[in-house]
């Protein structure tokens, strides 16, 4: 036998002759191009709702945003505060050891 009638071998494991595809194989194809039909009609409807789920991603994530910049302004408020009290009580007790000592009394 020769390379060229391999395929045309009848009973042989190498048979390469054309078969008919199963049944429930060619329900799967036309399942397939049914979808795929029914995306292309309606692949403006799936773009806008896909375009809106992001919108709302990003709004929910500038939201987090935002509440963590607010956290971290209001802690740096905090910080400056008791830094501000801090150097008012140090002032404060400059001038009262000032004007307890020998060199506040004529002031």
């Amino acid at each position: 036998m020769v390379w060229s009638e391999l395929g045309n071998a009848t009973g042989n494991a190498l048979d390469f002759g054309t078969k008919a595809a199963p049944s429930w194989f060619s329900g799967i194809g036309d399942t397939l191009n049914k979808g795929f039909d029914w995306m292309n009609d309606n692949s403006k409807a799936l773009g806008v709702g896909g375009q809106l789920f992001s919108a709302y991603n990003q709004y929910n994530t500038g939201n987090k945003v935002f509440d963590l910049q607010k956290d971290a302004y209001n802690y740096n408020k905090s910080l400056s505060e008791r830094e501000k009290k801090r150097q008012e009580e140090a002032e404060k007790q400059l001038q009262y050891g000032f004007n307890n000592s020998g060199m506040g009394v004529g002031v």
